[in-house]
C-alpha cells in the first residue's frame, strides 16, 4: 500500500483536486548569523548552478542588497547588520519542537539576511521549490544558524533545513519547510494543527481533544499535509477520507481552536 493510498474520496464527498486558483504572493524568510559577512553571493550562485542546475540571471542591486532572476522569478537578498527582534523569534520559538536549544543558539545572533521571492507567474509548488533551493544554497555556502519564517510559524535549524531540502533530489517534497504542524496537550485530550497551508490556497487543518497519542496525530496530520500539497487537493466541510486502519474520518469547517481563523477540523 502506498504511503498516501489510504486517503480516498468517499462517494458524494466532493473532494476537489487540480490546480489551486490562488494568487502567488511574496515568499519571505530570514537566515540568521552569529558572524556577519560570511554570506557570499558568488558562492551561492555557483552552488545554485552546480547542485541545483539553476542559472542566476540579471544580477543587480545596491550595496548590501542583491536582486536577480531565476526561471523568470525575481528574488532579493538583503543583508541586515542587526539581529531579528527577539520578541519575533520568541513567539515562534516557543513552539519550535524541531529545534532543541534554539534559545541558546540564537540569543546572541548578530545579523540576518532577508530573502524574498516576489510575486510571480509560476505555480505555487514551483515557487516554493525554487525558494527552498535558494535558501539551501545560502546555508550550504555560509555560516547561517538557521531559518526564521514568521509568516509560517517556522524556526528551522541549518542542518535540518539542508537535509529536508536535499530530499528534493529524490522527488521528496519538503513540506516541513513550508507548513508548520504543531501539537498541544490539555485535560480534554491531545491536539495538532497546521499553520501555513493558506499560502497554498488551502484552509488550515486541526485535530482536537483526541485520545490518540501526539506522535500518532502528528504523523497523520503531516501525512495529510503532504497529500494536500503534493496533489493540490482541496477538502471542505462534510468531506470524508479513510484512515490507515480503514476507519472513515470526516471533516468539519469551523472556527479554529489553535489559530484565529476558519479551519478544517478532522473528526478522527
Amino acid at each position: 500500500m502506498g504511503l498516501f493510498s489510504f486517503f480516498s474520496k468517499k462517494e458524494g464527498s466532493g473532494v476537489a483536486d487540480g490546480k489551486s486558483k490562488v494568487e502567488n504572493p511574496i515568499i519571505l524568510s530570514m537566515v540568521m548569523y552569529n558572524s556577519p559577512g560570511t554570506f557570499d553571493f558568488d558562492k551561492m550562485v555557483k552552488e545554485l548552478a552546480s547542485n541545483w542546475r539553476l542559472q542566476v540571471k540579471e544580477p543587480g542591486g545596491e550595496s548590501g542588497t542583491h536582486v536577480f532572476k531565476i526561471n523568470g522569478e525575481m528574488i532579493s537578498i538583503m543583508t541586515m547588520d542587526a539581529p531579528i527582534p527577539w520578541s519575533d523569534i520568541e513567539g515562534t520559538g516557543r513552539y519550535a519542537h524541531n529545534w532543541e536549544g534554539w534559545e541558546k543558539d540564537l540569543e546572541h545572533h548578530t545579523s540576518h539576511l532577508i530573502v524574498s521571492l516576489f510575486p510571480g507567474s509560476n505555480s505555487i509548488m514551483e515557487r516554493n521549490l525554487l525558494f527552498t533551493k535558494v535558501i539551501a544554497s545560502i546555508l550550504s555556502t555560509s555560516d547561517g544558524l538557521g531559518v526564521y519564517s514568521g509568516s509560517r510559524s517556522l524556526l528551522i535549524p541549518k542542518q535540518l533545513y539542508l537535509n529536508s531540502a536535499n530530499g528534493i533530489k529524490n522527488k521528496a517534497l519538503p513540506v516541513e519547510l513550508w507548513v508548520y504542524v504543531g501539537f498541544r496537550q490539555s485535560d480534554t485530550g491531545n491536539g495538532v494543527y497546521t499553520y501555513g497551508l493558506k499560502t497554498f490556497g488551502k484552509k488550515e487543518m486541526e485535530i482536537v481533544d483526541s485520545d490518540k497519542s501526539l506522535e500518532e496525530l502528528y504523523g497523520l496530520l503531516h501525512g495529510l499535509v503532504f497529500y494536500v500539497v503534493s496533489r493540490d487537493i482541496t477538502f471542505g466541510d462534510g468531506h470524508t477520507f479513510n484512515l490507515p486502519d480503514g476507519a472513515t474520518a470526516s471533516i468539519k469547517e469551523t472556527d479554529g481552536k489553535y489559530v484565529n481563523e476558519t479551519v478544517l477540523r478532522l473528526m478522527v
